[in-house]
């Protein structure tokens, strides 16, 4: 005859609390901070690249800069007034110039302040163009790379 098995003792709930609060939870908390620190990382990088391209926005008139409307890492699009030039003149007062970005992207440096004397053709911003969307991430491909003047008005 063969000796039969000890009954089995049921282990109790509060000690499978234990071992999950010990064992599986550190790993799941540590498994969903780098799920998260990824998703940053991809939603929330810095100026979005296009292999070191930029475009210059510059004005066609000299006078002062009265107003620069963006700072770095400010996505702007075609249109969004950028910045305004008070004109130079001995004659009555005239309104000042508004310096348009002719594209999407962001504001990756601001070459002038408010105040200072701006020449033509002087940049004032640079502006990376945004990626496109259907562009994956890492392929190498560039987003639209036609040199732009800006717009006055």
């Amino acid at each position: 005859m063969r000796p039969s098995q000890p009954a089995r003792i049921p282990t109790p709930p509060r000690r499978w609390w234990q071992e999950a609060r010990t064992r599986y939870f550190p790993r799941l908390v540590m498994l969903l901070c780098v799920c998260g620190v990824i998703w940053l990382w991809r939603a929330v990088t810095g100026v979005p690249s296009s292999d070191g391209q930029v475009i210059l926005v510059s004005s066609d008139v000299s006078g002062v800069l009265s107003e620069i409307k963006v700072s770095p890492y400010q996505p702007v699009k075609a249109g969004d007034s950028i910045a305004s030039i008070t004109i130079a003149s001995t004659g009555p007062e005239q309104e000042p110039v508004v310096v348009l970005a002719t594209s999407d992207g962001v504001v990756s440096s601001v070459y002038r302040r408010r105040g200072e004397l701006v020449e033509p053709g002087e940049p004032i911003v640079a502006i990376a163009p945004a990626m496109r969307a259907s562009t994956p991430r890492n392929t190498g491909a560039r987003a639209d790379r036609n040199p732009v003047v800006a717009e006055v008005r």
